[in-house]
């Protein structure tokens, strides 16, 4: 590997020391996972053409620094379920 230098906000660093510490990696391991979802190379998804400046992309880790750091994984099946199927007392109403 080649050790590079990179000049960052300090709410970038935050956020880099955020990720790292709530995912359990290092935050090379971050900077290297959010370049890859960037601009993937040769061979992968999305790899097919160039990066054009200003062109729109899709991050799957865009915005993961935002709110409490759960995710819908970590919440049991029970409680997503909870309520499901349930007829709500204003849809009795509406019959």
């Amino acid at each position: 590997m080649t050790s590079r230098t990179v000049d960052l906000t300090q709410g970038e660093v935050e956020r880099l020391a955020w990720l790292a510490k709530v995912e359990g990696r290092s935050e090379d391991e971050i900077a290297r996972a959010a370049i890859r979802s960037y601009a993937p190379a040769k061979g992968e998804l999305g790899a097919n053409e160039p990066p054009r400046a200003g062109a729109a992309r899709v991050f799957s880790l865009d915005a993961c620094f935002e709110g409490d750091g759960t995710s819908v994984v970590d919440v049991s099946d029970e409680e997503l379920l909870r309520g499901f199927g349930q007829i709500l007392p204003r849809d009795e109403e509406a019959k």
